[in-house]
């Protein structure tokens, strides 16, 4: 057994993707809590992920995951719990047994309203459930649009559209990986939706990363690539992870024809682009690119107050060195 503790909150799907009622539940979750790791688990029960084709459904799972991670950042730095790694997990499509895992519990976290999920919890460790009682938080949206209640919005998902378009057994996505934060992981859970069998995954090595800002403090490529496959075997189980690294912005996307499409973030589309033109150079059909939004500045107003966060690879560095310079 693992000795990192580990607590869950648990909160349930509706097909409206409508999770308003559970954000004042993670904020408070968060600011009582006295463990290593929380995961977030969204229990999917709904017509939502019976869709057969989920690349359809890309921009609303995207939308998903940053407001949940969003939400979770923002608290973790106005309880000053930023140490604590948060994750989130789709129950079902993960393809495992969460409470089967041989994990050092904390606390398992449940609203008031969901009690019927604790029958979903095995009886032996039912002793660590903890029903949160009703928290409203003021406001949470973002200023910039993350989803705040999509029935209000009139917005219900088909999950027939885009039946016949294309499903994807290969696809790739690159980065540098370095001290993993909520946006690589935003980057590979979406690279893991709407992948069918494979993720080919390309960590840059570090002689392509000399230029960067701290670049003292990248950490070595077997550090990232590890984070990466320990990351994956966490959110899902049933696809088969190839993880490289790569000396170049191609990698084996401009060599391996099976790759059906990347997903890229907005900072890195460019490097999609350019894939995409040497495939054509070399007669190759093109990718499909999906490209995520990430969480990079935003400021949230969460229970009255304004809170900026600022997540990159560069800060962490930035504040490793400091911390260093300090000591």
């Amino acid at each position: 057994m693992n000795n990192t503790k580990t607590s869950v909150f648990i909160l349930q799907t509706n097909d409206s993707l409508d999770f308003s009622k559970y954000w004042g539940f993670i904020d408070l979750c968060i600011s009582i809590i006295t463990c290593d790791q929380l995961l977030i688990l969204v229990e999917i029960q709904n017509t939502l992920f019976q869709a057969k084709n989920k690349a359809v459904l890309f921009t609303n799972i995207n939308d998903l995951l940053n407001t949940l991670y969003t939400l979770s950042e923002t608290s973790k730095k106005k309880h000053n719990k930023i140490p604590l790694d948060v994750n989130i997990l789709f129950n079902g499509w993960c393809g495992y047994d969460l409470f089967s895992e041989p994990i050092n519990w904390d606390k398992i976290y449940l609203i008031k309203d969901d009690k019927y999920l604790i029958d979903r919890i095995p009886s032996y460790i039912n002793s660590y459930v903890l029903v949160l009682e009703e928290q409203v938080i003021k406001s949470f949206p973002i200023k910039r649009g993350f989803i705040t209640n999509t029935e209000q919005q009139g917005l219900r998902l088909d999950i027939n559209k885009g039946a016949d378009n294309p499903s994807y057994k290969y696809v790739a996505v690159g980065g540098t990986f370095d001290h993993l934060h909520v946006g690589h992981k935003i980057l590979l859970t979406m690279t893991a939706w709407i992948t069918d069998e494979w993720v080919v995954c390309g960590v840059t090595d570090k002689i392509l990363l000399k230029n960067k800002r701290f670049s003292d403090w990248i950490e070595p490529i077997e550090a990232r690539i590890e984070s990466v496959r320990r990351f994956f075997y966490l959110i899902n189980r049933t696809i088969f992870l190839s993880v490289t690294p790569i000396y170049d912005i191609y990698g084996v996307t401009v060599v391996d024809e099976r790759v059906g499409a990347i997903v890229v973030s907005e900072e890195t589309i460019r490097g999609g682009e350019m894939i995409n033109e040497e495939r054509k150079a070399r007669g190759m059909k093109e990718l499909d690119i999906f490209c995520i939004n990430i969480i990079v500045e935003e400021e949230v107003v969460i229970g009255g107050e304004s809170i900026s966060i600022k997540i990159s690879s560069t800060n962490i560095r930035e504040e490793i060195a400091r911390r260093r310079e300090t000591v």
